[in-house]
């Protein structure tokens, strides 16, 4: 398969996300905590899918690795990290706990696996200035699998101040730590190489 075709296929989800959010729209707002939901569709589902491609693409193209020799572990990261979604949205709307604490670990799964492929792909490369990118993606992935393992153990409903301590851990870890420090280093990367080709 062409790596167009597959860039392609590979951003499947993304859409699925966001139009599953928009088609859901009433449903969501007559659910018990809609905030949760919506905000879970679009970070954890599209938002996620659309970093784990991003990543990854990125990484292959500026060390200029194939991007083949990634494809079929890359689906298998996809899939834990959806089903894993669904299985957490589902068990937050039907309030079935061990849903969610099973949805968690397939995430928690698919991040440790997201930033091993990257880690040892990165160690394959050539010394290049590029070189620093696929790092900034693995500490965010680290990030995210401390947000999900968070995420865990406040879909057990904990009460009080451990719950209020925990719910910000989880969402910095995956504001800040997840998207922000993925947003950040390919900012970082990109943006000098920008102004130096100008």
């Amino acid at each position: 398969m062409r790596r167009d075709t597959w860039h392609r296929y590979a951003h499947i989800p993304t859409p699925i996300y966001l139009l599953s959010l928009i088609i859901a729209m009433p449903w969501i707002r007559q659910s018990s905590d809609p905030k949760w939901i919506l905000v879970h569709l679009l970070l954890l589902g599209a938002i996620t899918n659309l970093i784990f491609v991003w990543s990854s693409h990125f990484t292959f193209t500026m060390l200029r690795l194939p991007a083949t020799s990634d494809r079929k572990p890359y689906l298998v990261r996809v899939i834990f990290l959806n089903v894993g979604v669904v299985l957490i949205i589902t068990g937050k709307i039907q309030e079935i706990k061990f849903l969610m604490v099973l949805g968690a670990v397939l995430v928690v799964i698919s991040a440790s696996l997201h930033a091993q492929s990257l880690f040892k792909h990165m160690s394959k490369a050539l010394p290049s200035r590029f070189k620093r990118i696929p790092r900034f993606y693995i500490v965010s992935a680290l990030f995210l699998v401390l947000g999900g393992t968070l995420g865990g153990f406040l879909s057990q409903g904990l009460k009080g101040e451990t719950q209020y301590q925990l719910l910000f851990a989880h969402y910095s870890a995956n504001i800040f730590g997840w998207i922000g420090i993925t947003v950040a280093g390919t900012l970082i990367t990109l943006i000098p190489t920008m102004l130096r080709t100008q």
